[in-house]
């Protein structure tokens, strides 16, 4: 009985952490990898499909930034979960610009434990010095002027 219990949790372990293949008559292949996600984490999600129109992907009603191979034919991208989303089920939502029914599906937010991690930081750390905190705000600004743009194309193209 007891040996029969371990082959069923070693099977049910590998049905979860296999992938969740769809093949809607969309004519989209849609993978997400690992097929839930956790408070924390993220999937790939993957999309092999027909034709050349680039799939527009909106997640957590966001849109997801999405990869391709040189014929356009496969893309890939991340979705996650924010450590204080609640768990439940979410709507992945796939649109070709063909018509006006796009793919959706549906994936489960499961609730994640990361413990707490306290950091402490020596004084002058946090409490910085007039020199040192003219130089952190100047190189901020920097940074910040770095990320403000974004662009919908590759620049490595």
């Amino acid at each position: 009985m007891e040996k029969k219990c371990y082959l069923l949790l070693t099977a049910l372990f590998f049905f979860f952490l296999s992938p969740v293949e769809t093949r809607p008559s969309s004519g989209l292949d849609v993978t997400l990898t690992p097929s839930t996600i956790g408070q924390g984490e993220v999937a790939l999600l993957s999309i092999q499909k027909l034709g050349k129109a680039k799939p527009k992907v909106i997640w957590m009603g966001k849109k997801i930034t999405l990869l391709s191979d040189n014929k356009n034919d496969a893309w890939a991208g991340f979705i996650g979960a924010d450590l204080t989303t609640k768990p439940g089920r979410y709507k992945l939502q796939i649109d070709l610009n063909k018509n006006n029914n796009p793919y959706s599906s549906t994936i489960s937010v499961l609730s994640r434990d990361h413990g707490i991690r306290r950091l402490t930081l020596p004084k002058e750390m946090v409490e910085l010095d007039p020199t040192t905190l003219k130089r952190v705000l100047k190189e901020s600004s920097k940074v910040r002027e770095l990320f403000i743009s974004s662009a919908d194309y590759l620049f490595w193209e």
